[in-house]
């Protein structure tokens, strides 16, 4: 408020009878007259004027929404009707109107400041375990750097994120592209589940973010692998030891066993590691695929390719299955070992019944020209 000398204000109850009941705010009078707000207001009392402190009816409030809509900002349409900014913004949130935050007044590109913010769904769970593994956080400014060949994925990250039409950064050597936005909420709601600033040497994630199938496969897009070694699919994850052991937790939940976590790196005492190889990595792709459609192409076609990877184990169980005795007719369970045999028995008395009956069941005539003797006995 600008300073005005005693002798140069004009007369107090002259000044507050010409414009009590004008559309100037009380902080106006103040600033024009030199008299303080609080002065004003009780000299008024005395002099009886009228209460200033309407309420806002039902059509300045229509008229405060459409203002907003409009693009103004709360301070403008205090000014236009002669209200405080503080009336104006309970005015607009009585209306259920949202507040548009000093970022998002200023921001050239729009962002989805609660991408991260619980309740998070399938695709949330699956941009948190890149994140964990492959993003970086400083204050409030996330990044994500991904290969030139990975674009695809940057731009769902985009998207995700409600700014699709943000550009890409390039992100270091060899063409990388990158995508950097701020926002202090994503920051807040990304450290909640332990992706924070400097975590490559601490990483330990939320218990609710480690039982979830999407993070994982995020995860793995992000800093895993997933391919065959002689044939017999193969599956790493690589990171801090306490994130390895909440990632041992998960598939031990899968498998029904934990894999070991041990040391990845002589050099890197912080890097460990865990590997799923042969039928367990097919049970393990099968979880990831079914968590989330979308992934970093590569590497679902690798899961994918697992998903039909038969072991020797897994064709036993496959091929084993019933069938009825030649003796008896009762059924029984075949095994691979007698896949090839022609004749199947309960045991061996009843292959013994079934020669002496003349190589046939009970109550079926003798066959002829029989001379192998079965194999499965």
């Amino acid at each position: 408020m600008q300073w005005i000398y005693r002798a140069e204000r004009p007369p107090l109850d002259l000044y507050l009878r010409s414009v009590w009941l004008t559309p100037i705010t009380l902080r106006d009078m103040a600033a024009e007259s030199g008299w303080s707000t609080a002065r004003l207001s009780t000299r008024a009392r005395e002099l009886g004027l009228p209460a200033r402190a309407t309420r806002v009816s039902a059509a300045e409030e229509s008229e405060f929404v459409a203002l907003y809509e409009q693009g103004l900002s709360v301070r403008a349409i205090a000014s236009r009707s002669a209200r405080y900014s503080a009336t104006v913004r309970a005015s607009l949130v009585r209306s259920g109107v949202t507040i548009r935050s000093s970022e998002e007044v200023t921001r050239k590109w729009p962002i989805n400041h609660r991408a991260f913010s619980s309740p998070l769904n399938p695709e949330a769970w699956y941009w948190l375990g890149f994140l964990a593994t492959d993003g970086c956080v400083i204050g409030c400014q996330v990044q994500l750097n991904l290969r030139s060949s990975s674009v695809p994925t940057l731009e769902r990250f985009r998207d995700f994120l409600g700014c699709p039409d943000k550009p890409l950064q390039a992100g270091g050597a060899g063409g990388a592209k990158g995508l950097r936005v701020y926002s202090a909420r994503l920051a807040r709601d990304l450290a909640e589940h332990g992706v924070v600033p400097r975590k490559t040497a601490s990483l330990r994630v939320s218990a609710t973010a480690a039982a979830e199938p999407a993070f994982w496969l995020g995860a793995l897009d992000g800093d895993g692998s997933a391919g065959f070694h002689r044939e017999a699919p193969t599956i790493q994850y690589v990171g801090t030891r306490q994130f390895m052991e909440q990632c041992a937790d998960f598939i031990s939940d899968v498998l029904d066993r934990r894999p070991a976590v041990h040391p990845w790196d002589r050099k890197s005492p912080i890097l460990w590691g865990l590997a799923v190889n042969g039928d367990s990595a097919r049970q393990v792709a099968e979880v990831l695929l079914r968590s989330h459609p979308e992934s970093l192409e590569a590497k679902r076609l690798q899961l994918e390719r697992m998903c039909t990877y038969e072991s020797c184990r897994t064709r036993a169980r496959l091929m084993r299955g019933t069938r009825a005795c030649d003796y008896c007719r009762a059924e029984i369970r075949r095994w691979p070992s007698q896949m090839q045999s022609k004749r199947l028995f309960c045991n061996q008395a009843h292959w013994r019944l079934w020669l002496s009956n003349g190589k046939s069941g009970l109550n079926q005539p003798p066959a002829t020209g029989y001379t192998d003797i079965p194999s499965g006995l």
